[in-house]
């Protein structure tokens, strides 16, 4: 696909300059070159505002996956692929997109929003195909240089811990969510920043109660003057290590009325039903089929019922479970 252009996001993860080198003579982290690896060749010809000295870094999200060091009027190349046998990192996979960040030494900056456009292929790796780079620019210097960003599966929960290196004006940052099949994410908190250091930052934020399922989350970083820039996504997967929750009862005990979620890890019918004491059939909350990933809210209203203890009944295709509520007049 020829003329094909990548607008990239804003952030860059570390600094390559003063990076550790591995082997193969890439920041520490980077894949290494293996059997299975691609090249990406900007031509000598070509014009772009890069300047000599700029290390232009390829990277898989949070991986770098290549290195090189750019001199005007001559060939660079980038081989991309490879697991690192120093960190186990497994490299990048076939299909994956080709991201880019450069820093500049001459005025000790790292680069975002760049932009490359590929005479030959659409920047996406294939083994051993020759991607060639036509053209590369480069924007302004970032404000907050991101040196980690990572998600963690905590039960229901999600935790998400970033680290900054500097930050410039920082204002802080909103954490941004979408499910697996999203294409658009939706701001979920926001996080303050610590203003303008040189000193190390380290953030954590949990995301509590999520439906089961892979969930996808970005930072929006934003400065006082309200420009901003987003991250690389990163994702975690929540289970139903039973294949069902029913919630607990909420408010308990209650007046007028309380709530439950109940969630299923397959596709099946379910049926849940309000008893008395007695054992008398007093509500049908809830009757038919419920599909993975979405989040059924059971409403229990006190309307008609005397004070007492009630069972709360769920009945699926391959599991029952019972909770208990109290209405207190």
């Amino acid at each position: 696909m020829k003329g094909v252009v990548l607008f990239l996001f804003a952030f860059v993860l570390a600094n390559p300059l003063i990076a550790q080198t591995n082997e193969c003579g890439t920041e520490a982290g980077c894949a290494c070159k293996t059997g299975k690896s691609a090249l990406v060749v900007v031509p000598a010809s070509v014009t772009t505002d890069l300047q000599t000295g700029d290390v232009i870094t390829a990277r898989y999200g949070a991986l770098c996956v290549g290195q090189v060091t750019f001199k005007k009027g001559e060939a660079a190349s980038i081989t991309v692929w490879g697991e690192n046998p120093l960190t186990g990192d497994p490299g990048l996979p076939e299909g994956a997109s080709i991201a880019y960040s450069v820093y500049r030494p001459s005025v000790d900056e790292s680069v975002d929003d760049v932009v490359v456009t590929y005479a030959s292929g659409d920047g996406v790796y294939t083994t051993s195909e020759i991607e060639v780079m036509e053209s590369i620019s480069t924007g302004a210097a970032l404000p907050v240089e991101l040196a980690q960003f990572d998600a963690l599966a905590d039960g229901r929960d999600a935790v998400l811990v970033w680290r900054t290196l500097s930050e410039t004006n920082n204002a802080g940052f909103w954490v941004e969510h979408a499910a697996a099949r999203d294409t658009a994410f939706t701001p979920l908190a926001f996080v303050e920043g610590h203003g303008s250091t040189n000193e190390a930052r380290t953030y954590r934020h949990r995301v509590e109660a999520l439906p089961a399922g892979t969930h996808r989350f970005r930072l929006r970083q934003v400065d006082f003057d309200g420009s901003f820039a987003y991250s690389a996504e990163v994702s975690v997967s929540v289970g139903l290590p039973d294949g069902y929750l029913l919630s607990a009862a909420y408010p308990n005990p209650f007046n007028p009325e309380t709530r439950l979620d109940l969630e299923v890890a397959r596709r099946e019918r379910v049926e849940v039903a309000v008893y008395d004491a007695l054992g008398r059939r007093v509500q049908t909350l809830y009757a038919g089929e419920l599909t993975p990933g979405r989040r059924q809210e059971l409403v229990l209203s006190g309307t008609g019922l005397g004070s007492g203890l009630y069972l709360i009944r769920a009945r699926g295709e391959s599991f029952e479970v019972t909770r208990t509520a109290l209405l207190v007049r």
